[in-house]
Order: C-alpha cells, then structure tokens, then sequence
C-alpha cells in the first residue's frame, strides 16, 4: 500500500511538471514523462517476482500447467507495455504510433497465445 502511495505522489508531481513544460519545452515534457515511467516500472518488476512464485504454487495445487498461466501473464503484461507505451505516443502527439503499438501488441498476444490455442484445440479433437 505504502509503494503504491508513494506512486501516486511521484504521478501527481510528474503531471504538474509536465503541464509546466509543455508550454515552453514539450520535448522535456516527453522525456520527463518517460523517466517518470521507468522509475515506477522498477519496483514493479519485483513484484512481478512474487506473483510470479504464486503463479508457480497456484498451478502446482489445481493442477495446472504453469506454460499455461505464464501465457496469460505475459499477455497481461504485455498489455500494460502496450497501454503505457501508447499513452505515451498519444500525449507527444503520436496517435498513428500510438495505434501501431496497439496493433503490434495485439498480434504479439495472438502469438505467444498460439500454444495455449493448440492445446485447446488437441483436448476438444481428443474427446
């Protein structure tokens, strides 16, 4: 709770920021933003790390393949690069790169979905 807090203060502090740059230095805007991304991005990969391990003992206990949810967290993940990523090109301006990372994303999830699709697909033809 207390990391996530601290996230909203940096988030509220880095939007002032930038509403003042944008008038006078919109590309310190940009990158201001960006910085303020990948400061925030840091602790989260550690939490990734533990719900990572609970992914681990959750698939172990119902029995389900852990390919299976790492599929579908890297697709949550994914998601979330795509989102920030595209909010980013959007408030540079960039909405045709904002909608190309969007596309990217959504094809990138077709394809790393495709074995979990397979699997699917062998269990319904093995009935």
């Amino acid at each position: 709770m207390e990391t996530l807090l601290q996230a909203a203060a940096v988030c509220l502090v880095g939007c002032v920021l930038t509403q003042l740059l944008k008038k006078d230095v919109p590309a310190m805007q940009l990158l201001l933003t960006a910085g303020i991304v990948l400061v925030l991005a840091l602790p989260a990969v550690k939490a990734v790390e533990e719900l990572l391990a609970w992914l681990g003992e959750l698939s172990s206990f119902a029995g389900i393949g852990q390919e299976a949810l790492h599929i579908v967290f890297k697709c949550a993940a994914m998601a979330a690069v795509v989102r920030i990523g595209g909010d980013i090109c959007r408030d540079a301006g960039q909405s045709a790169l904002a909608t190309l990372m969007e596309i990217t994303g959504a094809v990138a999830a077709m394809i790393v979905t495709m074995p979990l699709f397979r699997s699917v697909l062998e269990m319904i033809l093995g009935l």
